[in-house]
């Protein structure tokens, strides 16, 4: 072959290649910005239900709560008054209900040790005459339990006075659990004011290898001062560390008392949209409003576990 046509043949060739590996670049960027915006929009909607969720029982609790402290404000007796709140707090296991005294001390409890709450801020509030939704931690001889507190106050027949304070306190992980997405990419983080963790949904998180705990990231000593403002965008942080990666989406509840953090992996969400855009790559039909008339929705299941 002469020098000139096989330099001409390289040049061809490298062109060619060029051009290819441009194309495939190109394909795996529009891959990559679907399967962000997928994920991105996917984590929001999950995030915004488990928020709706979260404020719906916490109204729930807030009702009930009205409900004891209404008919406790015409229970004079003690003994009466005792007995009710037992018959509330059997009727669920990880709901318990006491009444302090006007000087915060709880003299009688079910399923709680006998402790003060004169010192905590709910109960400052609540024998003030303000209804209280609370983080308490309780310690005892164990450690310390976590719980969510409402505090009402309680006043004699007929008056405004308080004459104490109606506690019903609750465990946090109930709540976290039923809000849990049924999906082995998403995790749910229940954080206080603090950012110390109440309560966390670890149920999906299967190999820490391939998704990091959202509870060992978000509560982290240097998480807050790390991740400012400015690293999210739409309130949504992409956490990156070796083959761990995911999205997490801050919820801030009650004025900020509490926080959700939701997290979901892209990598999972990527595999999808690529499965979508390969099954549906033959269909090119538009309708006349300019959208696919076969449009397309998948979901990922375990077959061992109908997960």
């Amino acid at each position: 072959i002469q020098p000139s046509r096989l330099i001409l043949l390289i040049v061809i060739i490298a062109l060619l290649t060029t051009t290819l590996i441009f194309v495939n670049t190109a394909n795996n960027e529009e891959l990559s910005s679907k399967a962000d915006t997928l994920t991105r929009n996917t984590l929001t909607e999950i995030s915004s239900l488990i928020s709706e969720d979260f404020n719906s029982i916490i109204d729930r609790y807030e009702s009930e709560l009205i409900s004891v402290s209404n008919a406790l404000n015409y229970i004079s007796d003690h003994s009466t008054r005792i007995t009710y709140m037992k018959q509330m707090s059997m009727r669920n296991n990880n709901t318990y209900f006491v009444f302090s005294n006007s000087q915060g001390i709880i003299n009688q409890s079910y399923g709680m040790d006998l402790f003060s709450i004169a010192a905590t801020d709910f109960f400052k509030n609540a024998i003030n005459g303000r209804s209280v939704n609370s983080v308490f931690h309780h310690r005892t001889s164990k450690g310390i339990d976590d719980y969510l507190v409402f505090a009402r106050p309680v006043c004699s027949a007929l008056t405004d006075t308080p004459i104490g304070v109606v506690c019903e306190f609750v465990r946090p992980d109930t709540i976290i659990n039923s809000l849990s997405i049924d999906m082995y990419n998403t995790q749910v983080l229940l954080c206080d004011s603090t950012n110390d963790s109440i309560a966390y949904s670890s149920t999906n998180l299967i190999d820490e290898d391939k998704m990091t705990s959202l509870e060992r990231i978000i509560c982290a000593s240097d998480f807050l001062s790390k991740y400012d403002e400015s690293e999210y965008t739409e309130n949504i942080l992409h956490y990156s560390k070796g083959s761990s990666s995911q999205y997490i989406k801050a919820t801030p509840i009650n004025d900020h008392s509490y926080t959700i953090y939701t997290s979901i992996d892209p990598d999972i969400q990527a595999s999808l949209q690529e499965s979508i855009d390969n099954n549906l790559s033959s269909f090119k039909k538009v309708s006349d409003d300019g959208i696919y008339e076969l449009q397309g929705a998948a979901t990922c299941i375990d077959n061992s576990t109908g997960n």
